[in-house]
């Protein structure tokens, strides 16, 4: 059984299994600007900071200034880690020769086994084969990097640049001394980029050839871990009520708890005062509830909350609003900030409103592939799940039928001097819930929002 190596990046170490496999070599390869460096830093600190595993930086393009002032601000702070004896940080800047590069390798040989080190970054080995002759860069490629550093047992993490078109690296570093290969890259849309990176190759462990997407945040490196071949859902016996009589009558009670619900109608037809209604009537139970919104301001929701009869004192414990914008930030920003939001609030009502405004930023596919994941994460983690989702033309379908266990139809019925907001229940697996074709009427005040049988 081989030994691997955590990187401490949850969604990486998923991806390939468990981590790197102790000693190996691993090439990071990528254009200027995909986060090469940042990873490099992030495998060194978690490894001093969270596995006890003492590491070395060798970097030929960057002052060691630098690379603290950069890294303080996305959360590594490695200079008191340098003075505890447990990481060194090694310039190379005027080392790029080959009787510079002896040099250099000969004091890092000689750090490694003064710190015990078992974690090494050299940034970047295209700097250092850039000034070599051909005959050299396959010498240092295969005796320096390959032998030597293999004989004192770190696990050794090579980065390399990309520039700008191309998609390999120009020497054998990844076909033949590597035993990792990740790939780093940028995926540019109109509006903003997203960042990608490929596992090409994982020597002592079968990685499925995943696409994983990655954010850096002020706490350094987020990977998108895979979603999970595995379809979640589970019922609870408990229901939770919805707060409407007219409502919980129709649902044989309210909702099963970890069941995904969808509202969905035309605007104007009550379908996030509905979602906040039954969300309010669960906070008043000592719920907890997440909303994530694409379409309102969060201080408005608050305003909402209160006038709905949510304490104010109560509010900041029992809610957590996600006001985001689906055109100024990637799917995979909105992601992190929810999975962030979920593992630190841990809720029991997940709501979702304004899908359509979502939808409309990333394209009906990419939508649905998001919001598809979220809810078997949610599913997996016990939530109640509730989407809002405005439809012009909501009786005519929508992709995310086949994934509810309920679905709320909102419209208004036009007559000859008024009109009237029903609301139909198409599909619902609550145990003994009525599914009867005619609607239940909508009636909005300022304070509430009510249901009762509709007129002939």
């Amino acid at each position: 059984m081989l030994e691997r190596v955590y990187t401490g990046i949850e969604g990486l170490d998923c991806a390939l299994g468990g981590g790197f496999v102790r000693g190996s070599l691993i090439l990071v390869e990528g254009n200027p600007g995909t986060g090469k460096t940042i990873l490099g830093a992030t495998f060194l600190y978690n490894g001093i900071v969270k596995y006890g595993e003492n590491g070395i930086y060798l970097n030929f393009i960057e002052r060691k200034r630098d690379f603290y002032a950069r890294m303080r601000s996305l959360g590594m702070n490695f200079e008191p880690l340098e003075k505890e004896g447990k990481f060194e940080y090694i310039e190379g800047l005027y080392s790029l020769d080959i009787r510079g590069l002896e040099n250099i390798f000969k004091l890092l040989v000689e750090k490694i086994f003064a710190i015990n080190a078992k974690r090494l970054v050299i940034d970047s080995v295209s700097a250092v084969i850039y000034g070599l002759k051909e005959r050299e860069i396959r010498a240092f490629l295969s005796n320096t990097i390959s032998r030597i550093l293999r004989s004192t047992g770190v696990t050794t993490m090579l980065i390399s640049d990309l520039p700008y078109g191309k998609n390999v690296i120009e020497n054998e570093v990844g076909e033949f001394i590597a035993d990792t290969v990740i790939m780093m890259k940028q995926r540019i849309r109109p509006d903003r980029i997203t960042n990608v990176m490929e596992v090409r190759k994982s020597r002592g462990k079968t990685v499925k050839p995943y696409v994983l997407p990655y954010i850096i945040t002020g706490r350094g490196f987020y990977v998108v871990s895979p979603l999970s071949t595995r379809l979640y859902g589970r019922y609870s016996k408990e229901i939770l009520e919805t707060g409407i009589s007219a409502l919980d009558n129709r649902l044989s009670g309210g909702l099963l708890k970890g069941s995904t619900t969808l509202i969905v109608g035309p605007s104007g037809t009550g379908k996030t005062l509905l979602a906040l209604t039954i969300a309010v009537n669960n906070i008043r139970k000592g719920k907890r509830v997440i909303i994530t919104t694409f379409k309102e301001p969060d201080e408005i929701l608050k305003e909402y909350l209160i006038r709905l009869g949510v304490d104010e004192s109560e509010l900041d414990k029992k809610v957590r609003i996600l006001s985001l914008n689906p055109f100024g930030s990637s799917e995979y920003e909105i992601l992190y900030i929810a999975r962030r939001a979920v593992e630190e609030f841990k809720p029991d009502i997940y709501i979702l409103d304004g899908l359509e405004i979502f939808e409309a930023a990333l394209g009906k596919e990419e939508a649905f592939n998001y919001t598809y994941r979220r809810i078997q994460e949610l599913k997996s983690a016990g939530l109640t799940i509730i989407l809002v989702k405005w439809s012009p033309n909501p009786k005519q379908g929508d992709n995310l039928y086949p994934l509810m266990d309920n679905i709320l139809i909102t419209d208004i019925m036009w007559e000859k001097t008024r009109y009237r907001k029903l609301l139909w229940i198409v599909k619902s697996r609550s145990e003994g819930g009525e599914i009867l074709s005619t609607p239940l009427m909508i009636k909005e005040t300022s304070r509430s929002l009510l249901l009762s049988e509709a007129e002939e």
